[in-house]
């Protein structure tokens, strides 16, 4: 179980890398090339989308990993895409309503031209969402990962093309990238899986729709909520602080959030495919939930803690100058991203078990203090009040939301804490370099490098670490063997 599932997430997080590779490269040019406020356009109509998105398909593509039969799943994929299409029509419609409505209305004459924009999003975004977890339900991580990499490619080729006609030239990107890996997951999915398309009844729909309703039910709530608090800061900065908040916002919010939650979406990827035939075939995803809680540990633990001392020369480093206030925000905001990061591929638990409701008390519980906490910065006129009390207020409720989640996965809070604390003991020394080195206001450029040299001798600690615990040596753990006396010791009662 366990080396399938290192398997199948390394084929996607190697595409996620890739990608994340070719975004980061691009992204000093990107920075270069519009300005903040350019970004916090885009931004705004990003969270629309995302928004827009909690409604498309009513969340039935979750479903899409539960039937037995793979034409029941795929008659959830044609529920899923049949709903997206109506969808996209009535905020299409939308739109054209909102643009004539707003002329002469001055506070919306720099947003109201590119309302255009949002259902070209939610559809192409919307159908490479509800294909991806066909493929995932498939096992073609293969192919994920390379759609990931495509997606990517485009985006940021249209992006840095169509520089010269200014805050268009992000959607372009963003809208390219979604339909070039929509567009090859059809493909393959037209080639490979042809027997089962056939346009579904009206009848056999309605069927799936029941059969499934608890998805909608609890999960559109769930996922709105979860929406709005990862993306409220953009909503509530626009009006109190200005585009050029909000795009430095979403400038910390690319280059640090979204390549954690591109891992942390991998690995949810393919354990809820573990962990529903794990429920399945032994009633229990306990110790799989304890697993994976203890990779997400490892990845994030020293990353976040590198990224909440050094963001700020980060930032100067790759962008420039112009945007070291964004490195501000995000080590602000470091201690939200960890619990977000761990939260994300183990929330599906709460599905598995069927305490979906969970999902939605504790996200809508976020999305209220989310609210809160903007709201008291913008009375206060401080961004940065406004970004301490949302990701204090984050950080608490969501180690809450994490104690639960393990407790109904059945996990052993003496094994999570056991092994927590020899990860995070072990990344102490490291981080207590780093903050002397800041403190010593060396150069950004040898700053970055010495934090980065930390971070590895602590990884290395870690395998040598793992080596030593699993008798076992590098090798034959690329070879996926196990030595004699790990053998032996399995076949004792």
């Amino acid at each position: 179980m366990n080396s399938s599932f290192a398997k199948n997430a390394l084929k996607i997080m190697s595409g996620n890398v890739i990608a994340r590779i070719i975004s980061f490269a691009s992204i000093a040019v990107i920075a270069r090339l519009y300005t903040p406020g350019q970004f916090g356009i885009a931004e705004l109509f990003m969270t629309f989308l995302f928004i827009c998105l909690t409604f498309s398909s009513l969340s039935y593509e979750y479903a899409i990993s539960l039937p037995e039969k793979e034409s029941d799943s795929f008659g959830v994929v044609q529920l899923a895409l049949s709903l997206l299409v109506f969808f996209t029509a009535l905020i299409a419609v939308s739109s054209f309503i909102f643009y004539y409505m707003s002329s002469g209305i001055s506070s919306l004459e720099d947003i109201r031209i590119y309302i255009f924009f949002l259902p070209i999003l939610v559809f192409v975004r919307g159908s490479r969402d509800v294909l991806e977890l066909w493929f995932s339900r498939k096992r073609r991580f293969g192919r994920i990962a390379m759609s990931e990499i495509i997606n990517k490619l485009g985006e940021v080729g249209f992006k840095i093309g169509l520089a010269g006609i200014g805050t268009a030239g992000l959607f372009w990107g963003n809208i390219a990238g979604f339909a070039i890996s929509a567009s090859a997951y059809l493909t393959i999915l037209i080639r490979k899986d042809r027997g089962l398309i056939s346009l579904p009844s009206l009848s056999a729909m309605k069927s799936t729709a029941r059969r499934y309703s608890g998805f909608p039910k609890f999960n559109i709530l769930s996922t709105m909520s979860k929406s709005l608090t990862e993306r409220l800061p953009t909503l509530i900065i626009t009006p109190f602080f200005g585009f050029t908040a909000t795009g430095l916002y979403s400038m910390a919010f690319k280059l640090i959030n979204e390549p954690m939650k591109i891992l942390s979406t991998s690995m949810s990827r393919v354990y809820e495919q573990d962990a529903a035939r794990e429920y399945n075939k032994n009633g229990s995803i306990a110790r799989l939930t304890e697993d994976i809680f203890d990779k997400l540990l490892l990845m994030s633990f020293m990353p976040i803690a590198f990224i909440g001392v050094a963001s700020e020369e980060l930032f100067t480093v790759v962008l420039g100058s112009t945007w070291s206030e964004a490195g501000v925000y995000t080590e602000i905001l470091a201690a939200s991203m960890l619990v977000r990061f761990l939260i994300q591929p183990l929330s599906y638990a709460l599905n598995i078990v069927e305490k979906q409701h969970l999902n939605m008390i504790f996200n809508s519980a976020l999305s209220v203090f989310a609210l809160l906490s903007f709201f008291a910065g913008g009375a206060l006129g401080s961004i940065y009040a406004a970004l301490i009390f949302f990701s204090s207020s984050y950080t608490v409720i969501s180690l809450i939301y994490l104690s639960f989640i393990l407790m109904n996965a059945g996990a052993s809070a003496a094994r999570i804490f056991r092994r927590s604390s020899v990860q995070i003991a072990a990344a102490m020394p490291p981080i207590a370099l780093i903050i002397t080195m800041k403190h010593l206001r060396l150069h950004p450029v040898l700053f970055i490098l010495l934090a980065l040299t930390a971070g590895g001798l602590y990884y290395a600690f870690m395998l040598r670490f793992y080596l030593r615990k699993n008798n076992t040596s590098i090798s034959a753990l690329i070879k996926n063997r196990k030595n004699p006396a790990e053998k032996n010791s399995e076949k004792r009662p």
